[in-house]
């Protein structure tokens, strides 16, 4: 490895710098002078390749930390080395290819000339070899003259709950439980994971891979057990869709034109932060972010004993921090969703739904196992955007942090079509019905009206002025403070 490359390793961040450091020796030794990013993951499973894969959403963030370690590069250590072309120019220009045409020289020849790019890079996914609580990530350098590209090093991913919830997995982690000794309630581990206390309560990157290894894996979705106090559902015109399970997920029917709205719940005797993702994307802000980089201002509050909220589209805060506005949620093509139009594209259709416990309160201190890791002992479908209404917003500064986890509950989205397929198969399916296009929730374009918020409801704080959610007008608005 070039010994300059190497020392600029120390400075790469986030989940893929060694995948990114990887790259930068390619395009070095390859004397490349100006490199493009592929937008989409290449996920690898069981021998065929597909660009929407197992990690989901996680898998545009990859990409994205590449994409930004390069730019860093580029404009740093390696300045006159090489350039990176810019993530929005080539996502238009990859909008609508395959996986077919990301491998065919011809393309790779055109999109080089078209774009005077050298090479491109591209990002892979694959589930760690005997591994199924990692993912293996690599980058491949190809020149878009020559067609080759050297062995990548493959970087292992070990998952955390933030990860495989955001990738689409359910489970419940923790409850409250009436304490009969005390009268009081308490947190516990559920069934689903099998992990002693105090380990259970434990916080941070080390102490949610643990967490995850020792998930159940036979334990049910949240929203089929009746146990779980936590939940959501999906509604049309007021009514709840039924889920169907296939394999170990849910699914439900939604077709294109239809609007649909995001009802949650929280049935326990403490108040809840929930986080809600839109095909990856935060409802507060439209921003796909991981759940674990979800700042408290983008979740919402949920009082306990049974209260509710519904939202029925994306929220925005303006810069100022003062006013907010939402757009509705409307199945429409993929290429016109919010997710889509973002250069966004792995697991279209999903909704997730993450519960935290408010604060830490009453919670059991774990053993700081990120201490003990760091001296070495380590245990094609979318949702868019609607019609826009400005209000005023207020803030509570005494509200509290999300705390851990508590579930990860995730719902598929298909049409009729699509799901008649998962029933019956392709062809029986057709013969019913004609082929319907992808579709997404995009805009809507008439007004909307606004729910009624909980009284209490979280709201992003005024450092936060890229999201927010709905107040009434006149109410003084609680918001995660800190």
């Amino acid at each position: 490895m070039n010994p300059i490359v190497g020392l600029l390793a120390a400075t790469l961040l986030g989940t893929t710098g060694p995948a990114a450091q990887d790259a930068i020796d390619q395009i070095v030794q390859g004397q490349y002078q100006s490199v493009a990013v592929c937008p989409r993951i290449v996920w690898r499973a069981k021998t065929e390749e597909e660009l929407n894969g197992a990690p989901g959403p996680n898998g545009i963030v990859w990409v994205n930390e590449v994409y930004d370690h390069l730019r860093e590069a580029s404009a740093g250590d390696f300045a006159g080395k090489f350039s990176v072309k810019s993530q929005r120019l080539v996502d238009a220009a990859f909008r609508d290819r395959t996986l077919d045409d990301l491998y065919d020289p011809r393309f790779l020849q055109e999109f080089g000339k078209s774009y005077q790019v050298d090479a491109i890079v591209i990002v892979n996914g694959a589930v760690e070899p005997g591994r199924p609580d990692s993912w293996r990530v690599f980058t491949e350098v190809f020149g878009t003259k020559t067609l080759d590209s050297a062995r990548p090093t493959y970087q292992t991913i070990e998952k955390t709950l933030s990860q495989a919830a955001y990738a689409g997995e359910s489970f419940e982690v923790r409850r409250w439980v009436p304490d009969p000794a005390t009268g009081a309630t308490k947190i516990v581990a559920t069934v689903d994971l099998e992990v002693p206390e105090p380990h259970a309560f434990g916080q941070g990157e080390q102490y949610e891979k643990l967490q995850y290894k020792n998930l159940n894996p036979e334990a049910l979705h949240p929203l089929n057990n009746r146990q779980c106090p936590f939940g959501f559902e999906l509604r049309v015109a007021g009514q709840a869709r039924t889920t169907e399970p296939f394999e170990k997920d849910l699914y439900v029917e939604l077709n294109p034109g239809e609007e649909y709205a995001v009802r949650f719940w929280n049935k326990s005797d403490r108040p809840v932060f929930f986080a809600i993702y839109i095909d990856g994307m935060n409802s507060i802000g439209k921003e796909h972010e991981q759940p674990f980089e979800t700042p408290t201002a983008r979740t919402w509050y949920v009082p306990p004993d049974g209260d509710l909220r519904e939202i029925n589209g994306w929220y925005t805060i303006n810069r100022s921090g003062q006013k907010y506005f939402s757009e509705r949620f409307t199945i429409t093509p993929a290429s016109e969703s919010v997710a889509g139009g973002g250069g966004f594209s792995d697991n279209l259709g999903m909704v997730t739904v993450i519960a935290y416990t408010y604060d830490m309160d009453d919670i059991p201190k774990a053993p700081d196992l990120e201490k003990v890791a760091r001296r070495g002992i380590s245990p094609t479908f979318g949702t868019g955007a609607g019609s826009r209404e400005d209000r005023e917003l207020t803030f509570d500064p005494n509200a509290k942090k999300k705390g851990i986890m508590l579930a990860s509950m995730t719902v598929h989205y298909r049409t009729r079509q699509q799901l008649d397929e998962m029933r019956y198969g392709t062809e029986a399916a057709a013969e019913e019905t004609e082929e319907e296009q992808p579709f997404v929730a995009k805009p809507e374009k008439k007004p909307e009206e606004a729910k009624q918020p909980s009284e209490g409801t979280a709201f992003p704080s005024e450092s936060d002025s890229t999201s927010g959610e709905k107040p009434n007008e006149g109410e003084s608005v609680g918001f995660p403070g800190g």
